[in-house]
């Protein structure tokens, strides 16, 4: 009996260590079964007492060795093996430029979903290729996100509405449309949990909406100075995770704090301070972005307290397009443990140039230094060019002759500023400009000289986007975002801002025709998608709808006799077709079918239009991308990184509480 206890004892100090030993101990036992050699003088014991011994012996031998069998071939439980792999997208397919994440993981990890080429698709992990969901084509769906079983998958489209759509595709179910505003900031961060959308809302807070459809629930109201992001409910359903931000500027979501807020009784914790688009994993960890980097801390859900510090732990993951908007980190993880994110620098802007096309689609590069080039202007004289840089952290308004290897000149100091537009007389830029803490109109001299003048207040959570100017140079278009109307501001008299379009739908990307009588922009009043619009100006009530199939940026022709438009719902610099329609003024408003330019290399899209057109009508400046030749355009093809059994390494790298 002590020779079994020995081979089952717990400590492994106290177990046998090798089989050689047991069997020298089985030797002596079998020579000695008793423990001592018995003397000639001992009377003999009746036979059955003496096979006690042996039958005690032969048991525990029996038994050991059944022991050592049992521990050799025992099953080995190893930990699941982590395995890495690249997802190459098709060189004529790219993720859509959006404020939101674009990818997504099913919960169970089987199924890959993501936006680009204005549609889902949906990839098996097993798969070699991704299916175009159907029902999404030309939605332009951003936001992307699972349902919990997996089956239902979760976008925003451009036109602001919440949809859902089965898996296998269908027709899209919209859960809610935002009517009048499709801000960037309205839908950041979901996350579908149970039968309910956690989502954050720019000026408003933490919402929640029904996975069938209604009104907006809001569950935690911010502070003014307070943006959030991806709110998530955590285990116990007793506490929120998500991220506030409360510095302007593009770096403020690397300033800002992850935290962890009671529902019953609003207090809040800070656990996190500096990074943000936190997820809570079932391992016990919080994995959140800084930068482009991806980092883990481990975290006690009873306690909501963190354990330890922080440890990088994925480089190079894509971020959002404007960090000063959205706080989206192009990653997703799974409940099983798959990550998947989109490789990439901070920003997601791929470099570009600047270059003239004709009319015969023939591009001329004005030998720019690659950089983040959006939203050019052409000066009424057609000698310079105004164009802003956003490399999502610095945006910059820059001035340069326009002609091959000019150098440009930047014109603007402090905050951020976009959107620059030219006076009628070319002697001064208007752009907006948050330098002063809200994003409002500013003008400047085009030379540089003089001070910068103020010709707007926007109120807070609202941005004032310049457009265009009438004729007579003297008022001025502006986009008014969070309402999603044009209006328009004087330089004469009191300066005070008016409503020119004011629907309960969205409408922008107003252009001026160049006699004054008329004016173009887009609206999402009829199906909820952009389209463009012509109304005498000032308006009488008449009004055209010249596209059918989706329409944006709209640009006059210097004659006037001409409207142009792209096609690119939302995003930011995709390549899409830029189209013409013949348009007449007199005695009647009247127009032709559209006919699109043989201009495939133009990226369009964006706050704002991404081209424009010389005096003469002749050529088009462009955005195109910076290894654009007289070759049709190509972009690097777009891949996803995908992580299987990532918690395994999560663990070894972060352990965590429990």
């Amino acid at each position: 009996t002590d020779l079994l206890r020995r081979c089952l004892a717990k400590s492994p100090k106290a177990r046998w260590q090798a089989v050689g030993d047991l069997r020298l101990e089985l030797e002596a036992i079998s020579a000695d079964p008793r423990g001592a050699t018995l003397t000639p003088h001992v009377a003999l014991q009746p036979l059955w007492k003496r096979a006690i011994p042996i039958t005690a012996t032969a048991t525990v031998v029996g038994a050991a060795a059944s022991f050592l069998t049992w521990w050799s071939t025992r099953p080995v439980i190893s930990a699941p093996l982590v395995t890495r792999f690249s997802v190459t997208l098709p060189e004529d397919v790219h993720f859509t430029r959006s404020f939101g994440v674009n990818l997504a993981v099913s919960p169970d990890g089987t199924r890959i979903a993501y936006a680009a080429n204005r549609q889902l698709y949906v990839r098996a992990i097993g798969d070699l290729e991704a299916t175009p969901v159907s029902g999404t084509a030309n939605l332009d769906p951003g936001v992307v996100f699972f349902s919990p079983d997996g089956q239902w998958i979760g976008f925003k489209s451009a036109a602001g509405v919440i949809n859902k759509i089965a898996v296998s595709g269908g027709a899209p179910l919209a859960l809610y449309k935002f009517g009048q505003s499709i801000a960037a900031g309205d839908f950041q961060g979901p996350h579908w949990g149970g039968d309910q959308i956690l989502f954050a809302q720019a000026g408003k807070g933490v919402m929640r909406i029904s996975a069938n459809g209604g009104e907006p629930e809001l569950l935690i109201q911010v502070k003014e100075s307070e943006q959030v992001y991806g709110p998530q409910l955590l285990p116990g359903g007793k506490a929120l995770l998500f991220t506030v931000a409360t510095e302007p500027g593009a770096s403020r979501w690397d300033k800002a704090q992850i935290v962890a807020q009671s529902l019953p009784s609003g207090e809040r914790k800070v656990l996190v301070r500096g990074g943000g688009a936190a997820q809570y994993v079932p391992t016990g960890h919080i994995v959140y972005a800084l930068g482009n980097t991806l980092l883990a801390i481990a975290f006690d859900v009873d306690t909501l307290e963190v354990r330890g510090g922080p440890v990088p732990i994925v480089e190079g993951v894509r971020r959002a397009t404007a960090l000063n908007t959205s706080g989206a980190a192009q990653f997703d993880l799974s409940a099983t443990g798959s990550l998947v994110y989109i490789p990439g620098s901070a920003s997601t802007i791929a470099l570009r140039t600047l270059a003239l096309a004709d009319r015969n689609g023939r591009i001329e590069p004005l030998g720019l230094p690659a950089q983040t080039y959006r939203h050019p202007r052409i000066s009424p004289d057609g000698k310079r060019m105004a164009f802003e840089t956003d490399d999502g952290t610095n945006a910059i308004v820059w001035v340069a002759e326009l002609k091959p290897g000019a150098t440009p000149r930047r014109l603007t100091f402090g905050g951020r500023n976009v959107s620059p537009v030219w006076s009628r007389d070319g002697r001064f830029i208007v752009f907006q400009s948050d330098r002063e803490g809200d994003r409002s109109l500013f003008r400047q001299q085009a030379d540089g000289t003089g001070t910068v003048e103020r010709l707007t207040k926007a109120d807070a959570g609202i941005e004032h986007r310049p457009e265009d100017w009438t004729p007579d140079g003297r008022s001025l278009s502006f986009m008014v975002g969070g309402s999603g109307d044009i209006w328009t501001v004087s330089l004469d008299g009191d300066h005070k801002p008016r409503p020119l379009v004011q629907l309960p739908s969205n409408e922008r990307y107003s252009a001026f025709s160049p006699d004054g009588r008329w004016f173009a922009y887009t609206s999402t009043e009829v199906g909820g998608n952009f389209e463009v619009f012509v109304q005498p100006f000032p308006p009488t009530g008449a009004k055209y709808q010249i596209s059918t199939g989706g329409g944006r940026d709209p640009l006059w022709s210097p004659d006037g006799r001409q409207i142009y438009y792209d096609t690119v719902n939302g995003g930011d610099g995709n390549l899409g077709d830029l189209l013409s329609i013949e348009v007449r003024t007199q005695p009647v408003f009247s127009f032709g079918p559209p006919t699109p330019l043989p201009i495939k290399q133009a990226l369009l899209g964006g706050q704002g239009r991404y081209y424009d057109i010389t005096p003469d009508g002749q050529r088009f400046l462009v955005v195109v991308p910076a290894s654009a030749q007289s070759g049709p355009a190509r972009q690097p093809a777009e891949q996803i990184n995908v992580v299987l059994n990532w918690f395994e390494e999560l663990k070894t790298r972060v352990p965590a509480t429990r």
